[in-house]
């Protein structure tokens, strides 16, 4: 899956952006090319996947059938780890089927899990946004795991809270019909719920917005 390639191109890209030598490589090199994990603080594996049906791409059919074998937990055994999966949830009986096997065979074979699965629902538009979500959470978590200190408060800012909607809807009438002192009183009522809500604490500016 074209977006799975493009995360993982992202995430070398941000980790060589922190100073890290990083590599990518296809997840059936690391068996094929018998690719050395980091363990420890000596690195991170991130793994970015798509899933088919609840299968494994073509390119991580081999990694699958090793994830069973002794060599596998002999490599894994204390390596630090994140999984993110793409998929789609119309196919909700196996959405995120491989994925999930990966992180939680990782974990059980003795892998060190920095943060939770990330997964990116290709069905819902919000991809692009869980990716995101999920790489500033694992780089706050690799970079407190090395002793910087990142303020916690950082964490609730990728999940801030939506603000609450009022719709003033005039049946029978157009826009043009309507008397502006009710306009004017609807506006002055909005712009007060807002700064007792999500505008609290901020300086609030008013625009005028035209549609047709």
């Amino acid at each position: 899956m074209g977006s799975a390639e493009d995360f993982a191109d992202r995430t070398l890209t941000t980790g060589k952006g922190f100073g890290m030598v990083a590599e990518k490589h296809s997840l059936d090199k690391l068996v094929t090319a018998k690719v050395m994990l980091p363990k420890g603080e000596d690195g991170l594996v991130i793994v970015v996947t798509s899933v088919y049906n609840g299968q494994p791409p073509d390119n991580a059919r081999r990694f699958a059938a090793w994830l069973d074998t002794p060599d596998a937990a002999a490599a894994v055994e204390g390596v630090r780890f994140a999984v993110f999966g793409c998929g789609n949830k119309q196919w909700a009986a196996t959405y995120m089927q491989f994925p999930r096997t990966v992180s939680e065979t990782l974990e059980s074979l003795g892998g060190l899990p920095m943060v939770p699965m990330g997964e990116g629902d290709m069905d819902s538009g919000e991809a692009e946004l869980s990716f995101t979500r999920w790489q500033v959470s694992l780089v706050v978590a690799l970079l407190q795991a090395h002793g910087a200190r990142i303020p916690d408060g950082i964490k609730e800012t990728l999940y801030p809270k939506l603000p609450v909607y009022s719709i003033f809807h005039k049946v029978d009438a157009k826009a043009e019909e309507i008397p502006v002192a009710t306009l004017e009183a609807n506006l002055q009522e909005a712009k007060r719920q807002a700064l007792r809500t999500f505008l609290a604490g901020n300086q609030a500016f008013l625009a005028e917005v035209s549609c047709n």
